[in-house]
């Protein structure tokens, strides 16, 4: 896959639920000890979730990003997704943060190949210490 020569960006509020934006407010340290995660399709789908990460993943995919690619007029995508990846990360202020392209890392680590996803989101949540967690998902 290719970095493609439009893109598309919308910043939305209450993308997710309050109830799982609140969910997630109170994992915020919790989540940004783990590693990268996937979910397939079918547990997106089928809603088995086993964990925060999954349910504010089924919760943005019900939401926003399922209306995305059904509506995108690509079917391609529609047909083609395979799952979301997440992940966290907590940003402590003054450090900065720098432009990067959503890829899979592991593959370029791997293979040494750069896959794009199809679309890529990032949610920020303030825990009561003022840090930031970005999550993405694909």
């Amino acid at each position: 896959m290719h970095l493609e020569d439009k893109y598309t960006l919308a910043v939305l509020d209450n993308a997710l639920s309050a109830g799982v934006y609140r969910l997630a407010e109170t994992q915020v340290t919790h989540l940004a000890e783990c590693p990268n995660y996937w979910i397939s399709r079918e547990q997106l789908v089928e809603k088995q979730l086993r964990g925060v990460g999954e349910i504010v993943s089924f919760d943005l995919w019900d939401r926003v990003v399922g209306n995305i690619l059904r509506c995108s007029g690509n079917e391609a995508w529609n047909a083609t997704w395979q799952g979301c990846e997440y992940w966290s990360q907590v940003y402590h202020g003054g450090r900065g943060l720098e432009f990067h392209f959503d890829k899979d890392e592991s593959r370029v680590k791997t293979k040494g190949e750069f896959h794009f996803p199809i679309l890529s989101c990032v949610i920020y949540l303030t825990d009561d210490t003022e840090e930031e967690v970005q999550g993405d998902g694909g």
